[in-house]
């Protein structure tokens, strides 16, 4: 306690001779032995003793007194006040129930828009139906090689972002157009692809682009579909192909609206348990169905004589001459596409 007082009186004397420019040892002394008196008997500080007033410091030169600062306000202006924040977003109730446990953000978060270096696929008009699919068992000796190789040639023009002039989607007529050369004589000048498997039903088709890798990303000028009389063949026991290809059809113009879609009506063929009137009749249909989707309907090579060895090879697939006729008529079909 004693110390205390001391060192306070101490304190005070120091200050009180603050203004002295030469301190005299003995005065400082005195001054500090009455502060400390008065401590001790609880007077005030200067009572019957006259502290001499503090000099203001001198200001340095070249500088200009400060004014005095304001003090502070409680609560700093920089300071964060959490309860002002506006409270976070809530999740909508089927959001939470399906995903348990999710923070709901502060703020929604804007989702990207498309790039626009890199082409966007085109929105799916709907999921693989149930019934579509490839073949349960491998066929014709090449059904898998010739999908991959198909799917593989749609690959190499999506990653190249190439729009097509020209896709002919079909089965074993398609690949043999393909192979021998006929497709590139008529279609050659264009940006086209002919893509068929053989033993192809419409269903397998619907896979082969919707799942298989046969779907171009960016929207073909013309799309044309050769497709449906394997649907046909008694052993194969397949559902008739009309309905089917009405539905691809109709994805097909929902994914492709800028696309003119072309449905080729079935060849005549003298295959053995093929009926003529089940080929005429499902060609009636795929009019009838292309009207219903704004698509446009070809009736080439049904004039073709399909006993014509010169024209069909074994009665099914055109040959020679029979595949120049049918792809010249389907390129005058689509040419005014192609100028427009």
């Amino acid at each position: 306690m004693r110390l205390g007082l001391f060192a306070v009186a101490t304190l005070l004397a120091v200050t009180a001779g603050a203004s002295d420019a030469s301190p005299d040892p003995q005065a400082a002394l005195t001054l500090i032995l009455q502060t400390l008196q008065q401590l001790s008997a609880g007077q005030a500080v200067g009572s019957g003793t006259t502290l001499p007033a503090m000099a203001p410091a001198p200001t340095p030169p070249g500088l200009s007194a400060m004014p005095a600062l304001a003090p502070e306000p409680h609560a700093s202006m920089h300071s964060t006040d959490m309860t002002a924040l506006p409270p976070a977003a809530t999740l909508r109730p089927e959001v939470a129930a399906a995903f348990p446990g999710l923070a709901a953000p502060s703020a929604p978060a804007q989702a990207p828009g498309p790039s626009p270096l890199k082409p966007q696929p085109p929105s799916d008009a709907a999921a693989l139906p149930p019934w579509a699919g490839m073949p349960a068992k491998q066929e014709c000796g090449g059904q898998q090689r010739q999908q991959l190789a198909a799917a593989a040639s749609m690959g190499r023009a999506n990653a190249a972002r190439q729009r097509l002039d020209m896709v002919l989607y079909g089965d074993s007529m398609t690949a043999m157009f393909q192979q021998s050369g006929a497709f590139r004589r008529q279609f050659g000048d264009l940006n086209s692809m002919a893509l068929g498997m053989c033993g192809s039903s419409v269903a397998n088709l619907v896979w082969r682009i919707l799942e298989g890798g046969e779907r171009p990303v960016l929207a073909p000028r013309v799309v044309a579909v050769l497709i449906g009389i394997n649907n046909l063949l008694p052993e194969k026991e397949l559902d008739p192909p009309a309905p089917q290809l009405e539905w691809l059809v109709g994805w097909m113009r929902a994914a492709w609206p800028q696309s003119e879609i072309v449905v080729a009506g079935l060849l005549p063929t003298v295959h053995e348990g093929v009926r003529p009137d089940a080929v005429r009749d499902t060609n009636t249909a795929y009019s009838a169905l292309a009207q219903r989707q704004g698509a446009a309907y070809v009736a080439c090579g049904q004039d073709l004589d399909p006993s014509d060895t010169g024209l069909f090879g074994d009665g099914l697939h055109p040959a020679g001459v029979g595949q120049d006729l049918f792809l010249s008529c389907l390129r005058v079909a689509t040419q005014p596409y192609f100028a427009a």
